[in-house]
């Protein structure tokens, strides 16, 4: 059973792989099927691994998305549905305002300023602009380990430990979804 469900994976990589045409040769089907990411490195759209994250959301289906840099906001739905929360689809991320405001209201959805273990964290940069970070643990002092994309370059994955006094400084947002 498990050569057959390999198989079909194999299979469906490299079919995967024809949508990104000449993009084919980054899938290596002897790697690991799911993105690994390593901190202070850049993803941009030719990046297996943003090609991994993107055949797992079946992102591939949009084309615009094809040709920019891993974004905060496919890494999060990527996040969130790896731990099975009851994210719809990317476009629950997409549209005018800030991410937290759109959340309010919509069932199984909290929005705090008390941070939560596999949250999202939305704060604000010195321009006003929304940044999105995963909370992956709260230590005993209250400071908080994230994963980011996008959070200083385009596409660029951190992994950071803020202090509570560095996280509380932003004023953030903190979302979490109930399963």
């Amino acid at each position: 059973m498990w050569k057959a469900l390999l198989a079909v994976i194999s299979d469906l990589a490299w079919f995967v792989g024809d949508l990104f045409s000449s993009h084919k040769q980054l899938l290596n089907v002897n790697d690991s099927l799911y993105p690994r990411f390593e901190s202070n490195q850049k993803y941009n759209a030719l990046s297996s691994e943003t090609l991994k994250l993107r055949l797992l959301l079946s992102s591939y289906r949009n084309s615009s998305k094809l040709q920019k840099p891993l974004s905060a906001e496919e890494f999060i739905l990527y996040r969130l549905k790896d731990l099975n929360q009851p994210v719809q689809d990317e476009g629950f991320f997409s549209g005018p305002g800030f991410f937290h405001e759109r959340c309010k209201g919509k069932p199984g959805v909290r929005t705090s300023i008390i941070p939560q273990r596999y949250s999202v964290m939305e704060m604000f940069d010195a321009d006003q602009q929304p940044k999105l970070l995963f909370v992956e643990n709260i230590f005993g002092d209250e400071s908080l380990e994230v994963e980011s994309v996008g959070f200083h370059n385009k596409g660029e994955f951190q992994y950071n430990v803020f202090t509570k006094k560095e996280w509380q400084e932003w004023r953030p947002v903190f979302i979490s979804f109930n399963s």
